[in-house]
């Protein structure tokens, strides 16, 4: 993946695994893929800069309109101080929508441009084509 980004952002913020699930699961994915990609590009990741404040329904039980409502006040920022530019990190983006919860409160902390590094994605329909 390091190789695609030609502008990378200088912090890496893995997207919050609620602790329960943490727990559960015994590691954060997102963590062990922004931890490895930091490395690769030279950039900080701040593993615990974000948090989740609610434990969800998983996203993928959910139909894509459910999905947003379902991460409505779902995250929060520590009380750190967060630079202009970050990327969020995850394995993979659905619908989209746990970014753009994470990315709202990221802006309303400050931050101006937030990046998505993912491994995969899945296309919004069958007729889109991954040209990457």
């Amino acid at each position: 993946m390091a190789p695609h980004i030609p502008h990378p952002a200088p912090v890496l913020l893995p997207v919050p695994l609620h602790p329960l699930r943490r727990l559960t699961r015994g590691f954060n994915q997102s963590t062990l893929l922004a931890d490895t990609l930091a490395r690769r590009l030279g950039s900080q990741c701040w593993p615990h800069a974000l948090r989740r404040t609610q434990h969800t329904v998983r996203q993928h039980t959910l139909p894509r309109a459910a999905r947003q409502r379902n991460l409505q006040q779902a995250f929060a920022v520590r009380d750190i101080a967060l630079p202009d530019h970050v990327a969020l990190v995850d394995d993979v983006l659905t619908t989209g929508s746990t970014v753009t919860a994470l990315t709202h409160v990221l802006h309303q902390h400050g931050v101006k441009t937030v990046d998505v590094y993912c491994l995969g994605f899945t296309p919004i329909d069958k007729n889109h084509k991954n040209v990457g």
